[in-house]
């Protein structure tokens, strides 16, 4: 549980400067860029899992009550 106003959590969510702190397999955060609505921001998040590193750039589609981000990567096509 967070004692805290809901508008702080969001506030430190939102900070892409922190999520090196919030997730442990985050190790950096690069190529910020905003825009003035929030909508397209992106960044690139460097994931260190097992020894390995893999950069993945991301891109906020929504802005809401909770902030959303999606990968620009392409997924691959189901399996039928």
């Amino acid at each position: 549980m967070v004692n805290a106003p809901a508008e702080n959590v969001f506030r430190v969510l939102e900070d892409l400067d922190a999520l090196p702190f919030l997730y442990n397999c985050v190790c950096n955060v690069s190529d910020v860029r905003r825009t003035s609505d929030h909508i397209g921001d992106t960044f690139r998040g460097t994931f260190s899992v097992i020894g390995l590193q893999f950069d993945v750039v991301f891109t906020r589609a929504e802005l809401g009550s909770w902030p959303s981000v999606s990968s620009r990567e392409a997924l691959p096509p189901a399996s039928p």
